[in-house]
């Protein structure tokens, strides 16, 4: 957001968690959050579900990029052949063990599967939560 400084992204304060003796979920938490871009966005009615400065504080190229590998093929693909496909284990409340390169990977995968598929193929897209 224009006229705050640069804001640190949540994975510099998670990473803390394991590696601080002491540090806390709660103290990394507070901290991303004092950050006064975090606080400026947090102030408008955008929401997000991932964090803001690692979504959206990347070159417009890159975002674009991103935006396509993931349009399609959801969290995970299931092949006709029964092979799944995904970036990592999904948990309670969305919670994922995936990194960056795991997505990248499972996108690029679940991408070249969906673009081999026949011109008349149907793709279900099924959302499930626990």
């Amino acid at each position: 957001m224009t006229g705050t400084p640069e804001a640190l992204p949540w994975a510099t304060f998670r990473e803390l968690i394991d590696s601080l003796p002491g540090y806390t979920i709660d103290r990394a938490r507070e901290e991303y959050r004092s950050q006064p871009r975090i606080q400026a966005i947090s102030a408008t009615d955008f929401r997000w579900h991932n964090d803001p400065v690692a979504e959206f504080g990347v070159p417009v190229d890159l975002f674009a990029e991103k935006a396509r590998a993931q349009a399609v093929p959801g969290f995970a693909t299931l092949a006709l052949d029964g092979r799944w496909m995904a970036p990592g284990r999904m948990g309670w409340f969305a919670a994922t063990d995936a990194t960056e390169s795991t997505r990248i990977g499972y996108w690029e995968a679940a991408n070249a599967y969906i673009n081999a598929l026949p011109d008349d193929a149907w793709l279900i897209a099924v959302d499930c939560h626990i």
